[in-house]
């Protein structure tokens, strides 16, 4: 089952009864990252009044992903919980995003709250530019040259990833193709090479492809 990544951080500001609201939307692999990068806009923004975050991280075994939400110092449930479910409702992993308020004076009350880092989370998603992600095979692709330009044409004609070319003795491709498409497509360049082509299953793991 696919799902989205931060290809490109997203940044916003919007100000609410002159609150101002700073949102970022950015990838993150672990915990610690997250911890670091929420470290380091505290560090930057050590006279904002709070700097709320949430994060999920993908478990690549499998099992369930990893799950933060901190509202720092807000009411309890008001900024935290509401960043991560502009997380979860986008369909994002291994994302953290951050809203980081300067008070403006103003209380705004628990559903004023609510809605302001809601508002500051989307508009940090929407600004950022987004990968899907789907879990895909590496293969290793070895062959004779005059295989290659009938091969070629085959990965071109099934959009195929390509990640890398070497040409030695033999052509070898890497190519990183979506897991359930794995076996058709050993099957589809065996029979179109008469079985004259080496293929290796590298390794698995999520790519945009």
């Amino acid at each position: 089952m696919g799902f989205l990544e931060i290809a490109r951080p997203g940044r916003c500001e919007i100000e609410v009864k002159n609150s101002r609201f700073l949102g970022e939307a950015c990838a993150v692999f672990s915990e610690e990252e997250a911890a670091e990068k929420i470290a380091a806009l505290r560090k930057e923004h050590y006279d904002a009044r709070h700097v709320c975050s949430a994060y999920i991280i993908r478990n690549s075994s499998g099992g369930a992903a990893l799950m933060r939400a901190s509202d720092d110092g807000e009411p309890q449930g008001t900024a935290g919980r509401p960043i991560l479910s502009v997380i979860e409702g986008s369909g994002l992993q291994n994302c953290l995003i951050t809203v980081i308020r300067y008070f403006g004076g103003t209380l705004l009350g628990t559903g004023g709250l609510v809605r302001a880092y809601t508002q500051a989370a989307q508009e940090a998603v929407a600004a950022a530019a987004l990968s899907e992600m789907t879990c895909c095979a590496v293969l290793s692709v070895s062959m004779d040259y005059g295989l290659y330009n009938p091969v070629k044409y085959y990965i071109g004609e099934q959009s195929l990833r390509v990640d890398s070319e070497d040409f030695s003795d033999k052509v070898c491709l890497t190519l990183v193709v979506r897991k359930e498409m794995e076996e058709q497509i050993r099957s589809d360049l065996m029979e179109l090479t008469a079985g004259r082509i080496a293929m290796d299953t590298l390794s698995y793991g999520d790519y945009a492809v």
